[in-house]
């Protein structure tokens, strides 16, 4: 009876260790092929300068804090108020967020959908 108990744990330990290996072999495998698909750049990209707007000679330092958060909720509710066609007494501003650029656009196209599913 002993040795059948010793003999299921071996077989026990046996088999979890082959499983632990195999999915560390996995691991390594799908590193290695992340790395050769998707290899990192180094190098910085320079701005297109299509993008941008006229330079400017003397351009005035502006705070990035300066404007005041309720100035800017006011503002905020303004553009949506009038992208949307409502007065401004309609629209409730709950929490300004800025989105990041790198956000995929099904995305953007979702939250824009529930902002106005909401309305």
């Amino acid at each position: 009876m002993g040795e059948q108990i010793v003999f299921g744990l071996k077989v026990a330990v046996l088999g979890l260790g082959t499983t632990f290996v195999a999915l560390f072999g996995l691991i390594l495998v799908i590193g290695l092929v992340n790395r050769v698909l998707h290899p990192q750049k180094k190098e910085e990209k320079e701005p297109n300068t299509a993008d941008m707007g006229t330079e400017i000679d003397n351009p005035i330092p502006i705070e990035e804090n300066s404007i005041d958060d309720k100035e800017l909720v006011a503002v905020i509710t303004a553009a949506v108020a009038a992208s949307l066609e409502r007065t401004v007494d309609e629209i409730v501003v709950r929490k300004v967020k800025r989105v990041p650029f790198h956000t995929p656009g099904w995305n953007i196209t979702s939250r824009s959908q529930q902002i106005m599913t909401r309305l």
